[in-house]
């Protein structure tokens, strides 16, 4: 089922609300496809993904060579589907922006000088959750 990105039901939140890890699909300078386990949160204002990664990660280098990605959740028998663009954001507020949503969801990451956010901006949302 795709949802409607201005019309979200409540039920993608409490899909969501767990601290369940996600897995972020890109593609990689072979156009295979390389699938990395994040942290991640999705805010259903703005519906835009953050996630908090190392500046020199493959999903970063990933990411810089083609900007398409997704990103699954799934629980049990319900799923969720990002489909989106990919931002890499180096700036100190995108960073710590994308740090907070992370804490909020799973737990205060370690200090790393090398972290980077990654934006997606999400087109499509695939799912039954």
């Amino acid at each position: 089922m795709a949802y409607a990105l201005d019309n979200l039901p409540d039920s993608i939140e409490d899909f969501l609300s767990t601290r369940a890890f996600g897995a972020l699909n890109s593609i990689d300078e072979t156009n295979n496809i390389h699938t990395a386990v994040v942290g991640f949160h999705f805010n259903m204002a703005d519906t835009k993904i953050r996630i908090i990664s190392q500046k020199n990660s493959k999903k970063v280098k990933n990411i810089k060579q083609n900007d398409h990605v997704s990103l699954s959740q799934i629980r049990e028998n319900k799923w969720l589907s990002f489909i989106g663009t990919a931002t890499i954001k180096y700036d100190e507020e995108s960073i710590k922006h994308a740090t907070d949503a992370y804490t909020l969801r799973y737990e205060q990451p370690s200090e790393n000088p090398d972290r980077v956010a990654i934006e997606i901006s999400v087109k499509t949302i695939l799912g039954n959750a």
